[in-house]
């Protein structure tokens, strides 16, 4: 709910749906507020009016609860509930989001310690002036900025193996002809992306190849995927994901007066004292008040207790790069035997198949994708079978 927490992208790319028709994000906007980069609370209350209006008259019930289980059955699926309630249904759709953060300081409970950094509140920000944030990417800019508006005092040292931040986004004209590196190797996509830096803006040729991602992630053999993921990806994710300028321009302020500073090195050690934590990196030690994990979510899919009881059911397989979930083009999840199951993953989990998963963009796609196979079949909507045990 915090204003200065903003999306990194303009307004436009956050529609609803790819159809010029259906809600738009924009004019909706525009009579509330006047903003390139938008607050995400904003964004949070247009996606929930669009989805209020979206099932309005529609047969669509929200159990606010987990799911503990999903089994196969003859005709479909069972899913368990936190209460032992079983539900029935053709098809399950994994939405899931993020995975949990992997801990910094597993086994240790010291409110000083944020391992996940959307529980960060003001109020624990109070006294805490020297402050380490492990990571360096757009979440800990958030995690700055909420603690530079509470604090005016505190002072920040963002560590992570390859300390660099986000850069500053801004709208260029794409480079056009960038869909010709489609179907060649990354050694050969790289060479064809250097000779493109060298008469254009990198924004640009970055901007060009966005739309692509997809289609050249899909056309690589596994270990071309594999070789990209172990030299190129932190690159590309580096000027792929950018700070909104008001964010980008607060973080420089704080380095230009001296109150952030990057450290390289991960976190291996955090020690609590009664007055500091040492936070113990491969090139030294540091005293805080305040440590913050944002070091992104987990890899694993053991991370996630409905995602680990679905392996040990083998209704999910992990992909073989150990990106998320096996899937086919569709979204289907593939079991432990290679066979397609009825259930759907969406977002993040999906990594493996399509690379690029989180932007909005991709998701309303996939989501669109998913719902054109499972709705002919859907029909009636899976209801409440009997409470379990």
């Amino acid at each position: 709910r915090f204003d200065k927490h903003l999306l990194n992208v303009t307004t436009p790319k956050m529609d609803t749906y790819a159809e010029a028709d259906d809600p738009l994000f924009e004019p909706w906007l525009a009579e509330r507020a006047d903003h390139d980069y938008a607050p995400r609370r904003l964004y949070g209350d247009f996606l929930t009016e669009a989805v209020s209006n979206a099932i309005t008259g529609k047969d669509v019930r929200h159990f606010q609860t987990m799911a503990s289980a999903i089994r196969s059955t003859d005709d479909g699926l069972a899913i368990t509930l936190a209460d032992g309630t079983t539900l029935a249904a053709s098809h399950a759709v994994l939405a899931l989001g993020n995975l949990p953060p992997k801990l910094l300081a597993p086994g240790i409970s010291d409110p000083r310690i944020i391992e996940h950094p959307w529980s960060l509140t003001p109020e624990r920000t109070e006294g805490r002036n020297r402050v380490v944030i492990a990571g360096t990417g757009l979440t800990a800019l958030d995690a700055v900025t909420l603690i530079a508006e509470a604090n005016p005092k505190a002072h920040f040292t963002l560590a992570a193996a390859h300390p660099l931040t986000p850069p500053c986004d801004r709208t260029v004209t794409p480079w056009a002809e960038a869909e010709h590196v489609i179907g060649h190797s990354p050694t050969m996509v790289w060479s064809m992306v250097k000779r493109e830096l060298r008469e254009r803006d990198w924004y640009e040729v970055i901007d060009g190849l966005r739309g692509h991602v997809e289609a050249i992630w899909t056309q690589w053999t596994q270990e071309q995927r594999r070789s990209f993921m172990r030299h190129g990806a932190r690159l590309w994710l580096h000027h792929r994901h950018r700070s909104p300028p008001p964010t980008w321009h607060r973080i420089e302020e704080l380095k230009t007066v001296g109150r952030l500073s990057l450290r390289a090195g991960r976190i291996h050690r955090l020690t609590p004292h009664s007055d500091r934590i040492d936070v113990d990196l491969a090139t030294g030690t540091l005293a805080a008040d305040l440590v913050v994990n944002t070091t992104g979510p987990s890899l694993s899919l053991r991370a996630h207790a409905l995602l680990s009881a679905l392996l040990d059911e083998g209704l999910v397989t992990e992909c073989p790069l150990g990106l998320g979930i096996a899937i086919d083009d569709d979204g289907r999840c593939r079991t432990r035997n290679g066979h397609l199951s009825r259930l759907f993953a969406l977002g993040t989990l999906t990594r493996g198949q399509f690379f690029e998963t989180v932007a909005v963009p991709h998701i309303r796609k996939h989501a669109d994708d998913i719902a054109k196979v499972i709705v002919p079949s859907s029909f009636p909507l899976a209801g409440k079978v009997a409470p379990g045990p």
